[in-house]
């Protein structure tokens, strides 16, 4: 069903560990999703502090680890190291990023707290 779109160019398919992604034949990837995302979408109106933060599991993440690493933010691969990735950083598994999460947001809260006391 999809081949004469793909052998005539109309569609491109990039393949990940448990995923196919089917796309428009355009230089366009999660990367520039996120790029435009962040300068476009939230119209520049963010605050300073805004970190940026992406989790993947799959080399179709790769071009977004690097957007966000250009854009300053962090980047996290989940899973066991099987290949280079441009990730700054790595968590285990699904259970290692919910703690995490847990952490980030246990930390915001306290920073909070301390600003309403000041």
């Amino acid at each position: 069903m999809l081949a004469p779109s793909l052998t005539h160019g109309a569609l491109r398919v990039t393949q990940g560990r448990r995923v196919v992604e089917i796309r428009p034949p355009v230089d366009w990837d999660k990367g520039h999703a996120i790029a435009w995302f962040f300068e476009y979408a939230l119209d520049r109106k963010r605050p300073a502090q805004t970190r940026l933060i992406y989790l993947g599991d799959d080399r179709t993440d790769e071009d977004a680890f690097q957007a966000v690493n250009r854009l300053g933010g962090i980047s996290v691969f989940v899973g066991r190291p099987t290949r280079r990735t441009a990730a700054t950083y790595r968590l285990k598994d699904p259970h290692d990023v919910c703690v995490w999460l847990a952490s980030l947001n246990d930390a915001r809260r306290h920073a909070e707290a301390k600003l309403s006391d000041l």
